[in-house]
């Protein structure tokens, strides 16, 4: 996998990424806390060649094989992001004790 960061997060530039790989370039599909769309991350899922899938959120990130994601994680999604939301509430909770 490749990862293309902008550590300064300046003003982001569009690339253009090629390959010499005869299967092409295929794109992870990529689950963003607050950001993806629930239906099209699913239908992306679903469709991709990829072997991976990621989730992305504001204290942590995975990596996973879309096998388990499409035959365990999809019929799950709704349990997984409410333990997901008890998780940031418990991140804000610890972080207000220092707050004071």
């Amino acid at each position: 996998m490749l990862y293309i960061v902008d550590n300064n997060q300046t003003s982001l530039k569009i690339l253009n990424i090629t390959s010499n790989n005869p299967w092409g370039i295929i794109k992870v599909p990529t689950f963003k806390i607050n950001e993806t769309n629930e239906n099209e991350f699913i239908r992306l899922v679903q469709t991709t060649d990829s072997p991976f899938v990621e989730f992305i959120s504001k204290h942590y990130f995975a990596t996973m094989q879309t096998k388990m994601i499409r035959n365990q994680v999809l019929p799950m999604l709704n349990v997984l992001l409410m333990i997901h939301y008890c998780i940031e509430i418990m991140f804000d909770i610890e972080a207000m004790k220092y707050m004071v």
